[in-house]
């Protein structure tokens, strides 16, 4: 509702690893104003799986380049890359130019890269994606314990950090970059007590 009239338009990008029988998979900006296009993404979303891998390191790099080389909107619209990871790219050479070279390109086209490290990160991922977001003014993101999802998470030891719930934060993220005024962040706990209490105190017929 803070952005009633702006159109959104969505696209999903899978990946897994160069070793895996399918790479990559993807999903073309749709229209998810429209019900039967938010429909289909999320359908694109519940059929995925975890599966494949053998070592630590995924295709970061090629994935995040096939995304910054998409046809995105026009040069006023808000451009933002959420980048869910939990393993850096390969360390050589190719990746690391291929990388770069994404995230470089990503901010000449405007498009902020968000990146969400996961359970099985570690800092040198978190050293990593923090350029990225440095260099395309987007915001570093990960997740903590509080989830209960995955394994044990990587903790960056950060200041004055408020845990939200994570599709809170991304909506504010979101509004924020594109209106201009961040909303302040509120607690997951906090956020989930106001829920319990906004259903139980809901009148019903």
């Amino acid at each position: 509702t803070a952005n009633d009239g702006v159109q959104i338009s969505l696209a999903l990008l899978f990946y897994r690893d160069h070793s895996d029988k399918e790479t990559f998979r993807y999903y073309d900006f749709t229209n998810v104003n429209d019900p039967v296009g938010l429909q289909t993404q999320q359908e694109a979303i519940d059929v995925q799986s975890a599966t494949g891998g053998g070592d630590w390191p995924e295709a970061v790099d090629e994935a995040l380049q096939m995304a910054v080389e998409k046809q995105w909107g026009s040069d006023a619209s808000t451009k933002i890359i959420f980048q869910v990871l939990d393993a850096p790219p390969h360390s050589g050479a190719q990746y690391q130019t291929t990388y770069h070279g994404a995230v470089m390109t990503a901010a000449k086209k405007g498009i902020r890269i968000c990146p969400v490290i996961c359970s099985g990160a570690d800092v040198e991922l978190e050293y990593l994606v923090r350029q990225a977001a440095i260099y395309t003014a987007g915001t570093f993101v990960y997740l903590t314990d509080d989830s209960g999802i995955g394994n044990e998470h990587y903790d960056p030891g950060l200041e004055n950090v408020t845990v939200e719930a994570l599709n809170s934060l991304m909506v504010r993220l979101i509004n924020g970059y594109h209106s201009g005024t961040f909303a302040d962040p509120v607690d997951w706990r906090q956020e989930l007590g106001e829920t319990k209490e906004t259903e139980e105190t809901e009148p019903t017929e």
